[in-house]
């Protein structure tokens, strides 16, 4: 890959299942981070970045919460109900962007999608379909596929821009084609030709054969 094309930033998110104060299970968006061991003991150390893996209200800053990253600026004590692991490598990465021509194919299941564009990052281990990427100018994307360039010399992210149409080629167990999807959140197709919805469907429209 050559440097001087990663012409911006981009962030990298993953979903996380968490509960709220009444036991409800909800979803949030949280950095993408590759970490080390998770630090239960001791302090952290000043300057270094972090990602909090367990928090009581308040306790390593105001409004802090689970999945947040952060610079201490203390020496805050860990213990059982207060955790980090170290970051080793940030959810921020130089990336360039290129323009799709046309649709991109990828699955043996010829799934079909209306692709805004692809992103070309330096090779991590961690990112993967079912994963948020936002531009430098906030724009938000889903990933939708990810491909190795070279021996792991980079990554391209083929995304589409979150609330975009997807238009699939596939026939269900009772004969029906789907024909349009509107995505409200995220979407997974099984092998048996079903949808679900992580995050909810706007739109479906179902023909028949």
């Amino acid at each position: 890959m050559r440097s001087g094309r990663l012409d911006r930033i981009i962030k990298l998110y993953k979903a996380s299942t968490t509960t709220d104060d009444f036991g409800e299970e909800i979803v949030a968006w949280i950095p993408l981070c590759m970490t080390g061991d998770e630090i239960a003991t001791g302090t952290l150390t000043i300057g270094k970045l972090y990602q909090i893996t367990a928090t009581e209200k308040d306790h390593f800053y105001a409004g802090c919460k689970i999945g947040d990253v952060w610079t201490a600026t203390l020496a805050t004590a860990c213990n059982v109900s207060n955790k980090v692991k170290p970051v080793t490598r940030s959810y921020q990465e130089w990336a360039e962007r290129l323009e799709l021509r046309g649709d991109e194919r990828w699955n043996a299941q010829q799934v079909v999608a209306s692709m805004s564009g692809k992103y070309r990052i330096r090779w991590r281990s961690d990112v993967g379909p079912m994963n948020m990427l936002i531009d430098s100018d906030s724009r938000e994307y889903d990933v939708q596929a990810v491909l190795e360039l070279g021996r792991k010399e980079g990554l391209e992210l083929l995304v589409a821009g979150r609330g975009d149409v997807l238009a699939v080629d596939m026939t269900s167990a009772d004969e029906s084609i789907i024909t349009r999807i509107t995505e409200a959140g995220d979407i997974r197709i099984t092998e048996a030709g079903d949808i679900r919805a992580l995050s909810g469907i706007a739109e479906l429209t179902i023909g028949g054969l």
